[in-house]
């Protein structure tokens, strides 16, 4: 849970609306379950309403989520 609230506060600091970083990590926490659908995503991202300043600080915060994975897995 802490590590959600601090990715929350990145993603609001980085731009996003605290809707939009809710909507992203829990999309991130269905992928990380293994249950993902592209479909779904797209709406929920499409809907969210992501300008190209949000969509960059989501991007980055996918990356680093991404990386911080492949960590744990070394």
């Amino acid at each position: 849970m802490k590590d959600a609230l601090v990715i929350h506060r990145r993603l609001v600091a980085g731009g996003l609306s605290a809707d939009q970083a809710r909507t992203l990590l829990r999309l991130l926490a269905e992928a990380e379950a293994g249950r993902f659908d592209r479909r779904t995503v797209a709406e929920e991202i499409a809907g969210a309403g992501y300008g190209p300043t949000q969509t960059e600080a989501a991007i980055a915060e996918l990356l680093q989520a991404i990386a911080r994975q492949a960590g744990r897995g070394s």
